[in-house]
């Protein structure tokens, strides 16, 4: 059953328990430099969790001892309130979308949060998404970038975010504070999973992620087609999460220099056009088998799938794409299913 309020289409939710029950999805990899920060940041929160649940990836390191001996140290600490630590260990290596999509299907609490190996939470996290819950499946914050030694980056005074780097417009966060999500994801993916948090069983509903997606734009999809994501408005003063970036970041996001957004429009990358369309045939295919949001929501799924298959289908010489291209911002597909001019001038100059 769904509702509609200011033009927006929402699924009804069941509400949360006065207390919820608090866990962690967490992969690791190697992460032996940075994962004890990160463990003593979510042990440290106001709003303590009940558990954290890991997915190792076959490391190599010491990452699993380092987290099994800080979680240990805290349940000895503080035996009324003791953390259940569920681990999940893989080997052979199974990559990051699937190991998350098995984290997540393997935690058992009220709210999720998502978590990678090598950030730092601030004290609050779980306090301000929590109560952000109440009308939402899915929320995220922006997040201050730090240096490998944790240092904020940029002016001390308006440090780097993520949303700032990845250059996210005043209407896209409009829409995403409103719960407006859906136009702005058909376009691309703004949603960091190392900020969100989610109501459990949605998460849970959702796994696995589907091929030519991560986990954190899947389930950020599958809460705007409810109208149930929202962006958490908070001060970079005060961030609930510190973004490290660092060389062996699976997953980040790094200042791109015009030399980089020139390599990045010249470039051909077949399989980057190949994940697209897979991206787009999985949403539009999960939308239809489970009439997932509003008619017009899953028609515009498969209108972006033909966008993203008639850009796949462009011819290899530049001159050759010209029609192609021009008819599709005629549609204007561009414009509703990429990011507009800067799309249109990749396709014609990637060949």
């Amino acid at each position: 059953m769904v509702e509609m309020s200011t033009q927006i289409w929402r699924r009804d939710l069941t509400p949360l328990p006065p207390h919820p029950t608090l866990g962690v999805a967490m992969t690791t990899c190697n992460g032996s430099r940075f994962v004890a920060t990160q463990v003593r940041s979510i042990l440290n929160q106001q709003l303590p969790i009940d558990e954290l649940t890991i997915g190792d990836d076959d490391s190599g390191d010491n990452t699993v001892e380092i987290v099994q001996s800080l979680v240990d140290d805290f349940n000895r600490q503080h035996p009324a309130h003791p953390i259940r630590l569920n681990w999940r260990l893989h080997r052979p290596r199974i990559g990051i979308r699937d190991n998350f999509s098995d984290a997540i299907s393997a935690t058992t609490t009220d709210v999720v949060f998502l978590s990678d190996q090598d950030d730092e939470w601030g004290p609050e996290k779980t306090t301000v998404l929590t109560a952000a819950l109440h009308d939402a499946e899915l929320v995220h914050s922006d997040a201050v970038l730090t240096g490998s030694d944790g240092r904020p980056l940029g002016n001390p005074q308006r440090p780097k975010t993520l949303l700032r780097e990845l250059k996210a417009s005043p209407s896209e966060l409009q829409h995403l504070t409103e719960g407006d999500a859906f136009s702005v994801l058909l376009k691309r993916n703004l949603i960091t999973g190392a900020t969100v948090a989610l109501r459990g069983e949605f998460a849970r509903e959702n796994m696995p992620t589907p091929p030519g997606l991560l986990h954190d734009e899947w389930l950020a999809m599958m809460a705007a087609l409810d109208g149930r994501l929202r962006l958490v408005q908070t001060s970079v003063q005060h961030p609930l999460t510190y973004y490290r970036q660092h060389g062996g970041n699976a997953v980040g996001a790094r200042k791109i220099t015009l030399r980089d957004r020139w390599k990045q429009l010249t470039a051909g990358n077949e399989s980057d056009n190949q994940r697209r369309l897979t991206r787009a045939r999985s949403l539009a295919q999960a939308a239809d088998t489970r009439q997932l949001g509003t008619p017009p929501q899953r028609h515009d799924l498969v209108k972006a799938l033909a966008h993203q298959q008639n850009r796949s289908d462009l011819p290899h010489h530049r001159l050759a794409r010209i029609p192609g291209i021009v008819a599709e911002a005629i549609r204007g597909n561009y414009s509703r299913y990429s990011r507009g001019w800067l799309t249109m001038i990749r396709d014609l100059l990637s060949a």
